[in-house]
């Protein structure tokens, strides 16, 4: 994402907060809200640990103009080593070059939609 720039987590505060975990508690009003900001895009991470399953690293990229996902990968330890014992930071960083593959497509998306 050549472009980035970051937020205040503080300033974002004042729009959404921390129970705001899932992309479909980003209503149209907080979208709106956080555009002012200059918020183009809300990357969502997430961990699923639970006894039935491995361990899952998910990521979404939000677009905060149209709700959409642009983007989005799910990591398990079989993806980074092809074996069950990889770290968080090993799946973390996986999602993270995975995203980065995509990071043209999801710009061209981006100039479309604007």
């Amino acid at each position: 994402f050549p472009t980035q720039s970051l937020v205040e987590r503080r300033d974002l505060n004042t729009v959404i907060d921390e129970h705001d975990q899932s992309p479909d508690d980003l209503t149209q009003e907080k979208r709106a809200a956080l555009a002012d900001f200059g918020v183009e895009a809300i990357i969502y991470p997430h961990f699923t640990e639970d006894a039935d399953m491995p361990v899952q690293f998910s990521v979404k990229v939000i677009d905060t103009k149209t709700g959409e996902i642009v983007a989005a990968v799910l990591i398990t330890p079989r993806d980074v080593w092809l074996r069950d014992d990889a770290t968080k930071r090993d799946m973390m960083k996986k999602a993270i070059r995975s995203l980065e593959k995509q990071k043209d497509e999801i710009i061209q998306q981006t100039i479309n939609t604007r």
